[in-house]
């Protein structure tokens, strides 16, 4: 990441809520502080692509399928079984360097300075097509893969796909505590996303995991399970 996670209006809100969960509770202060990160963490995998706020098996079928589609308007796919007479006959001359020269061409096709696909498409194998596809698929989810570390901690559940990116990406976890004080932190340090991606994403955990909170202090309190008194709303609940 190339900036600090800052604090925002949405991660105030979820210190707010917590504070009113902690007051209202009869459990451990962390272990309730750790039940409602845990909460965080699930929110930020599902928040995160290829998820993008769907489930993990969705996200996961977006991505093959954006894989296909874009790979097919880069590449012109040959038949393997097309003899060399045949293309030199219709003037088609597939580039050297088989898969790993192809890969790294259609990576520079996806900078954000450079026009995708500007040049015609690149003559390939259909066999070093789905090799390439499957390369691509195999680097889907690292930056999902950055909340492990703490869903470990946590545990937070996630799919085989995710979890084998951890040697690429886990991000960290800490867990302290004193007699006045409480510390959670979980990072994210992808190289595949900069830091106010993950700030986008975190601050939408944290709104929304303080919505559950919310949610949840109404109900104890339509019930007469827990004091108004005790419950600090704020300006903007």
């Amino acid at each position: 990441m190339n900036a600090t996670i800052k604090v925002n209006y949405q991660q105030e809100r979820f210190q707010r809520w917590l504070d009113n969960v902690l007051r209202t509770s009869k459990r451990e202060a962390s272990v309730v502080a750790q039940k409602q990160f845990k909460g965080v963490v699930a929110k930020c995998f599902l928040l995160t692509p290829p998820m993008s706020d769907t489930s993990f098996a969705k996200g996961f079928r977006a991505a093959k399928a954006a894989i296909k589609r874009d790979t097919g308007k880069a590449f012109l796919p040959i038949s393997d079984a097309l003899s060399l007479e045949k293309l030199v006959k219709r003037k088609i001359q597939i580039p050297s360097g088989g898969v790993s020269a192809a890969l790294a061409w259609y990576k520079r096709q996806q900078r954000p300075s450079k026009k995708p696909y500007v040049d015609k498409k690149r003559p390939i194998l259909k066999s070093q097509l789905e090799q390439v596809r499957a390369k691509l698929l195999e680097h889907v989810g690292v930056t999902a893969a950055g909340w492990s570390t703490a869903a470990d901690s946590l545990g937070v559940k996630y799919p085989a796909w995710i979890a084998r990116l951890k040697s690429k990406n886990s991000g960290s976890y800490k867990f302290a505590t004193t007699d006045t004080k409480l510390k959670i932190e979980a990072k994210n340090t992808s190289n595949h996303s900069d830091s106010s991606y993950i700030q986008k994403v975190l601050n939408r955990a944290f709104g929304r995991q303080a919505d559950a909170m919310r949610r949840q202090i109404i109900a104890a309190l339509a019930k007469g399970k827990v004091d108004s008194s005790a419950i600090q709303w704020g300006q903007r609940s």
